[in-house]
């Protein structure tokens, strides 16, 4: 690790002269890939009061809406910031939409593949906090991975709340914030968008849309596409591919009301990257990676993990400190997933709105990897694992908005009902030379399945009700105050266990609830003047435990009675309280934002590794409370017409209050940094638009990580620079307009650690558990509107 770190902190400071320079010089051609001029959302509290000449029951269809939002945010009683489009199109074509949420401050986005479509090897952060313990809604929908339904062209745009979802947000998860992406509308005119991508490692990507426009007197309109993209890795010979399919319809039913139906598909398939740890990377490299297609090597590597004559490992390995686990045949991932959702609202009177929606998910997963230490029945020493999860999941969310005077007042339901199952299944892959070894990026032949371990299903239901008053006594002064409240019951039952394998003659299972009646939010607003404003926002959350495999960090997933009736009586699910304070300013020329927050954690709860990477257990353990202030930063300047120009700063302190004992042993946690996220980041990006030429570029830099709890191992900082631009031919070609934009990712080709912790972290010491960033890659598109 020393040799690694002492490496990049050199480079860090060579390079971060020339990246200055590169972002100086940007400044006087290029874009703000995370903050532009003009509100991608546009939304006003406004709400006409009736007309006086007409009749006191007439209605006005003008909607009702508690907060406005912007791209700083102005006029949110929460830290709320905004991308739309123009964004968007800085990013290549097919690109996994969290990525893009990374230009913004607070927010790291971390991957192995450059697109980010890769599903082991991506992670998203903000402010401490995981994706997983974020709220992610689709068009209102609880959806958390956007990819596996949207395609990236087909979103209007998302708004981020670094601090704190809204109390009306549907989540049981949301300790920090939320993350609402909202889905294009179908166009007003007949037309559509045809675009081809291609770039390195034999990266394509095809997309496919039709919009019917509005048909009949009703305005009825409708769009449907095809997304269809794959990428060669960078190292190893694996592959990703992905396909999505999306429709919605937009119906207005009258002058009142309206109907919106919305339906997604999406199938991924991906070989992993491999999972790095220090020793390994300093011994051997970042260009190590699974066996695959050599199942010769894999299969001697099984031998010698096994102690059997015959076996070997590759050249190099011996120097590891476990060599077993340094490389394994292969460990694919497949998902499939759907969501459909009807979206009914009405303007019931010039006070009274009635929103509802009635939505449905689906996912199977499949997880795979081949075990060098499972001989199969038929003497092979590998044994291909497959981790199937199967979920569906259906629900509605109804709100009321009602104008009272200078108060918008509003209250809602969300109930949700999810079944979920969890198995894992045992296949022989064949003796060498006796055939070929299976393909776990299709379905496995039942012929090959020789047993299941265990099976657990799950049942679980949430019911939140939320209350909220949006209030304006003054002009300048908005004050928004609320509540929700959360019922959540989880049971689990056994439906398969082989104690052969497990080692218990009776898994644990059973049912937990968590309940909180009374979850507050309290945010005020002060627009000292057009440009000026003041915030501040104070919320309490909760993040209830969810269902998982055996022997993982869910409570149900306990390895044993002992272990499930311990995090049933003695762990809580993690709850915090939440407080901002700020400063915004926006102009024609200039947008600014100062935020600073603390987070005071409760019953932090971690997902503690012990052991080796195949003989594991993820134990759950309350790491007790913790402590983050932290503050974030942004600058956007217009100094011309076309040309905009942003920095952020970003800086997070979060330490645990206490140490921790698990499995007997006492680690000494009290004031270290929480793992995985860095303490600090800098973000410069501009973006340049001249009549039909744009062009951008973006610098930013991450800071060092911890990678144990107790901090004794630290994954060094890293910088990333990415370039692009785009060319609108004027002339029409047919019927429509033909674009033309290049792209390049990891400009100075940086050597970095992306995703960390995906395996878990450790308490202390090195682990298996990261994955190296891409290198440099370039991607062209053609995109012909009509």
């Amino acid at each position: 690790m020393a040799s690694l770190a002492t490496k990049n902190r050199l480079r860090a400071v060579r390079k971060l002269g020339l990246v200055s320079a590169v972002s100086l010089f940007a400044l006087s051609l290029a874009p703000s890939a995370a903050l532009a001029a003009a509100d991608p959302v546009k939304k006003t509290n406004a709400v006409s009061p009736p007309d006086k000449k007409k009749k006191k029951n007439t209605r006005k269809a003008v909607p009702l809406t508690a907060e406005s939002i912007s791209v700083v945010g102005m006029g949110s009683t929460r830290q709320v910031q905004a991308l739309g489009k123009e964004q968007f199109s800085t990013y290549v074509a097919g690109t996994n939409p969290m990525k893009m949420l990374n230009q913004l401050p607070g927010v790291t986005f971390m991957s192995s593949d450059p697109l980010g479509i890769d599903i082991w090897s991506w992670d998203l952060y903000i402010r401490g906090f995981e994706v997983g313990e974020l709220a992610s809604t689709i068009d209102g929908i609880p959806a958390m991975d956007v990819q596996n339904f949207v395609s990236q062209s087909n979103l209007g745009h998302v708004s981020v709340s670094q601090g704190a979802g809204g109390v009306d947000v549907p989540s049981v998860t949301n300790l920090g914030g939320h993350i609402g992406w909202s889905t294009d509308t179908p166009k007003d005119r007949y037309g559509g968008t045809i675009s081809q991508t291609f770039g390195s490692y034999a990266a394509y990507d095809t997309f496919v849309r039709f919009d019917s426009g509005q048909i009949g007197k009703h305005g009825t309109k409708f769009f449907v596409s095809y997304d269809r993209a794959s990428e060669g890795q960078w190292v190893g010979g694996g592959s990703e591919f992905r396909e999505v399919v999306n429709a919605k319809l937009d119906q207005p039913i009258d002058e009142h009301s309206h109907l919106k139906a919305f339906f997604a598909w999406a199938y991924n398939s991906s070989d992993p990257y491999p999972d790095l740890s220090m020793n390994i990377l300093n011994t051997l490299g970042q260009r190590i990676t699974y066996y695959k297609p050599n199942y010769a090597a894999a299969y001697r590597a099984a031998l010698a993990a096994q102690g059997l004559p015959g076996g070997s490992y590759p050249a190099g390995y011996d120097l590891l400190q476990d060599p077993a686990d340094a490389s394994y045949y292969d460990g694919p991932n497949r998902f499939s997933n759907y969501m459909a959702y009807v979206k009914y609202n009405n303007q019931l009177t010039n006070r009274l709105n009635l929103d509802a929606s009635f939505y449905g998910l689906g996912r199977a997963h499949h997880g795979l990897w081949a075990t060098p230490y499972m001989e199969a029945p038929n003497g092979s020493p590998l044994t291909e694992q497959d981790f199937v999860n199967m979920g569906q999941e259906g629900g509605l969310t109804a709100s009321l908005k009602y104008r009272l005077a200078k108060h918008l007042i509003e209250g809602g339901v969300w109930y949700d009902h999810t079944n979920d199952d969890y198995t894992k299944r045992y296949y022989e892959e064949p003796v060498l030379g006796e055939g070929a070894p299976l393909n776990s990026l299709n379905p496995l032949p039942s012929s090959a399945y020789y047993g299941s371990p265990y099976n657990i299903g799950y049942h679980f239901d949430t019911l939140q009700i939320h209350l909220q008053d949006t209030y304006k006594p003054v002009r300048n002064l908005t004050i928004n105050a609320g509540f929700r409240s959360i019922i959540y019951s989880g049971t689990s039952h056994i439906i398969e266990n082989d104690p052969t394998y497990t080692g218990q003659s009776s898994l644990p299972h059973g049912t937990l609830h968590y309940n909180s009646a009374f979850l507050p939010q309290v945010g005020i607003t002060y627009r000292i003047d057009h440009n000026n404003e003041l915030f501040f926002d104070f919320s309490k959350n909760l993040s209830v435990f969810g269902p998982g495999s055996y022997n993982s960090s869910s409570p149900w997933g306990a390895a044993d009675w002992a272990t499930f009736n311990y995090i049933r009586n003695n762990i809580q699910p993690e709850s915090d309280y939440v407080y901002e304070v700020g400063y915004r300013y926006s102009s024609p020329w200039v947008r600014g934002l100062v935020d600073l927050y603390h987070t005071d954690y409760r019953n932090r709860v971690g997902s503690i590794t012990v052991g080796s990477i195949v003989d594991s257990e993820s134990v759950l353990a309350n790491l007790g409370s913790v402590q983050m202030y932290g503050v974030d930063t942004s600058l956007t300047v217009t100094p011309v017409t076309g040309l905009d120009i942003t920095n952020s700063f970003s800086y997070n302190s979060s330490k645990y209050d206490n140490d921790v004992t698990t499995d007997g042993v006492t680690y000494a946690l009290k004031g270290k940094s929480e793992v995985n996220y860095p303490h600090y980041m800098y973000k410069s990006t501009a973006l340049y638009t001249w009549k039909e030429i744009s062009a951008n570029i973006s610098a930013a830099y991450t800071s060092a990580r911890p990678l144990s709890y107790v901090n004794d191992v630290i994954v060094p900082g890293y910088w990333l620079v990415n370039t692009g631009a785009s060319y609108r031919v004027p002339k029409k070609i047919g019927p429509g307009h033909l674009t033309i934009s290049f792209t390049v990712y990891n400009l100075l080709n940086d050597k970095y650690i992306g995703q960390l912790g995906e395996n878990g972290n450790p308490m202390s010491g090195d682990y298996q558990s990261f994955n190296m960033g891409a290198p440099r890659t370039f991607y062209g598109s053609l995109s012909y509107h009509f």
